[in-house]
């Protein structure tokens, strides 16, 4: 069996001989197709091993379309995938909210109509001690309140014009990119709106020392009446000036940050406001509170700290005609504030402790709402497809082949020419 199989592939032959040869021309056809013919299969085979080769190790890229993805379907779908908004420019307010906590002092009584009325001694006010708090302290937590409610304006107002911005999404963002992107502006706006409104004060307190407008409790310029001519009165004003814990002098002509200790004493008199006479005492140091030019500066300057201790509060109200009780702050250890910040350190960031935002990836997704997604999946060509491939090439490859190699053979093994010989 064995050897019959090997006889038949030593003499096999693809290709016909020609029945006009000798038999001598027809025995050399004859073994010339025969080397041909093996010539033949075995590039045929090298071939064929080369074409399933190339083909095993190449791949094909297929576009594949999914309509209409759900956002588990998109989540799932390769990192590549083009999937276009169907509405590129979406609002903020659509799937993100932006809420504040303000500082304590925004919710407490010290901002309220009953504090500044209780701490309020009217037409009393000049006759205490200038740095005396009875002076001032009504006016300078008027201008707390006052910040309190521009720092909340201001904040939601911010809020509503960055609810109306526009999201540009021109194909769906996944969830991880779409969080980076929103939390980077989210940022920026926490960050710029704080400044925009510590530039807008900056500016109205430099307008307002710069005018050197007279306060209405005389804490920048004292305004003294003298007789003329014995007829009329003539008007004169004179700039105040303070001394620090340093022992500094500073005057408010000059110093528009001019700042001292804000202190109760026991005197009371029409000429207390500017002279401290003998009888003078001082019985109550306020733990980190100021007096200045203006009462606007003196509560910026001030820390809150005797406002967190309600001995100290207690003890501040008793100098006051006033029955009204007042709850001392509770100081926590996680605010972004320290007990012992300036007022102007809170407004500076809008009075703001934290704030709470809200960010939906699913409400995104809705608005987005991509009609198709579509990517390219490269993969290894299936089995049939090489069959098919193959078999598609073969037959015109075969025949090229089997004509070249037997042209090429029988160049090779031509038989040299011989002539006829002739008698003479």
């Amino acid at each position: 069996m064995i050897s019959s199989v090997k006889n038949y592939f030593r003499k096999v032959n693809i290709y016909d001989s020609d029945s006009n040869l000798t038999p001598e021309q027809r025995d050399h056809e004859n073994r010339s197709n025969i080397i041909a013919t093996r010539i033949f299969l075995i590039v045929l085979i090298i071939t064929l091993i080369i074409f399933i080769l190339a083909f095993q190790l190449s791949f094909q890229t297929t576009i594949v379309t999914v309509p209409n993805p759900t956002k588990e379907q998109f989540q799932n779908l390769p990192f590549t995938t083009y999937c276009p908004c169907s509405r590129i420019s979406i609002s903020y307010d659509q799937f993100t909210s932006i809420n504040v906590r303000f500082h304590q002092v925004c919710s407490s009584d010290f901002i309220s109509d009953r504090w500044i009325q209780s701490i309020f001694t009217g037409s009393n006010t000049t006759f205490f001690y200038l740095s005396d708090f009875r002076t001032y302290g009504s006016a300078a937590f008027q201008a707390l309140a006052s910040f309190c409610r521009l720092s909340k304006t201001n904040a939601l107002q911010s809020i509503t014009l960055f609810n109306q911005m526009s999201f540009i999404s021109p194909e769906t963002l996944t969830q991880s990119v779409f969080q980076s992107q929103i939390n980077a502006s989210i940022e920026q706006f926490q960050l710029t709106t704080p400044n925009e409104f510590k530039t807008q004060l900056n500016l109205v307190q430099s307008m307002t020392t710069h005018s050197k407008l007279q306060s209405g409790v005389q804490t920048n310029f004292r305004l003294d009446y003298f007789l003329i001519n014995n007829q009329q009165f003539g008007l004169m004003r004179a700039s105040f000036g303070y001394k620090s814990s340093n022992n500094n002098s500073c005057y408010c002509t000059v110093d528009f940050n001019c700042q001292a200790s804000s202190v109760i004493y026991n005197i009371y008199g029409e000429a207390t406001q500017f002279t401290v006479n003998s009888n003078s005492k001082n019985l109550m140091r306020i733990n980190g509170f100021k007096l200045s030019c203006l009462p606007v500066d003196a509560i910026l300057v001030s820390t809150l700290e005797c406002f967190y201790n309600q001995t100290c509060l207690n003890q501040l109200i008793s100098f006051f005609p006033t029955n009204q009780k007042f709850l001392a702050m509770n100081f926590s250890e996680q605010s972004r504030f320290a007990i012992n910040s300036t007022v102007q350190m809170i407004v500076d960031e809008l009075m703001i402790e934290e704030w709470i935002t809200n960010i939906s990836y699913d409400k995104y997704f809705q608005q987005c709402a991509p009609n198709l997604c579509t990517y390219t999946k490269n993969e290894k060509y299936s089995f049939t497809f090489i069959l098919r491939k193959i078999i598609s090439l073969l037959g015109g490859f075969t025949l090229i082949l089997g004509f070249f190699i037997q042209l090429i053979v029988k160049f090779i093994r031509r038989l040299p020419r011989t002539e006829p010989i002739t008698c003479k």
